[in-house]
């Protein structure tokens, strides 16, 4: 969201324009807001409203569209706390042993490394080792 300060009150024939904040997650959801103007811009049609602090906010215009809010109701958790902080743990123990198997993975890498380089070919009946 832009802010600009108010320069001048804009009006037309039928009064001002008055949206409603329809998006859930938006702060100033709920609230009504008046129309300072509107503006068809490469990202979509935005709508210039005064906040309640006199200033004057950009919002997409889907933000004012009941249509086009989220179709979900807000209720209790579904998960209890201790159910994430068990998921957590289990995480945190894979993303480790995760970790100690691209050691042992690089350790084996090097070691098969090794073992290349000690068996070579150096003898007169063994082909050199591309």
């Amino acid at each position: 969201m832009c802010h600009l300060r108010r320069t001048s009150q804009k009006h037309n024939a039928h009064g001002p324009e008055v949206i409603k904040i329809h998006y859930p997650f938006h702060p100033l959801h709920g609230q009504n807001l008046r129309v300072e103007r509107r503006a068809k811009l490469p990202k979509g049609e935005y709508i210039f409203c005064e906040l309640p602090d006199g200033t004057i906010g950009g919002f997409p215009s889907w933000i004012a569209d009941p249509t086009k809010s989220p179709n979900f109701t807000v209720g209790p958790p579904l998960t209890s706390a201790g159910a994430l902080a068990e998921l957590r743990k289990l995480l945190d123990r894979l993303h480790s042993n995760s970790q100690r198997g691209n050691a042992s993975l690089k350790e084996m890498r090097r070691e098969d490394t090794n073992a290349t380089k000690e068996n070579t070919g150096d003898g007169p009946d063994e082909p050199d080792v591309l």
